[in-house]
């Protein structure tokens, strides 16, 4: 299957030397499925693996002003839900979590930079909030470089997973 899966991509197997995974939030299957499948390589190739949520990657796309203040990063997830995650400088703070915005008040906390990865969070938050959202577009074909340029190197790649997603 393997093989048949590279060959309809037209890739060659032995030309891979890294595996770059987002570890979520998301699907719990297809999360695990990809790093099994990335994990196999791994052992059969000696492939390197790479991996980081989708806060992580969102949170290092912020400009250095903004990175000075604490963050908030939302990820759509559907409708009026999304994925929470607070930031201070690199590092989470606390769990992440999954709010429907239609429901959760959000204030509007000074020194906060407000982080998200759909303009569609505008219709759920204040005006306040709206003035100071920052939207990142991410393109996944920038992951190689955002680890290389944070030197985020975690070659043992987990899920990421959310208590109340269900």
């Amino acid at each position: 299957e393997i093989d048949r899966f590279f060959n309809k991509l037209k890739k060659n197997i032995n030309k891979i030397n890294s595996i770059y995974i987002i570890t979520g939030p998301g699907s719990f299957t297809g999360v695990r499925s990809a790093l099994t499948f990335a994990k196999t390589l791994s052992l059969i190739k000696k492939i390197k693996i790479f991996g980081l949520s989708k806060f992580e990657i969102l949170n290092s796309c912020i400009k250095e002003d903004d990175r000075r203040r604490k963050r908030k990063i939302f990820i759509h997830f559907k409708d009026s839900q999304f994925f929470l995650q607070n930031f201070v400088g690199d590092n989470p703070s606390g769990f992440p979590k999954l709010i429907n915005l239609s429901n959760y008040k959000t204030q509007y906390i000074k020194n906060t930079a407000y982080v998200c990865d759909k303009d569609l969070i505008y219709s759920y938050l204040s005006k306040k909030l709206k003035e100071d959202i920052l939207i990142i577009n991410f393109n996944l074909n920038k992951l190689p470089h955002l680890i290389k340029k944070n030197m985020i190197v975690k070659s043992e790649p987990k899920p990421l997973y959310i208590n109340n997603y269900f």
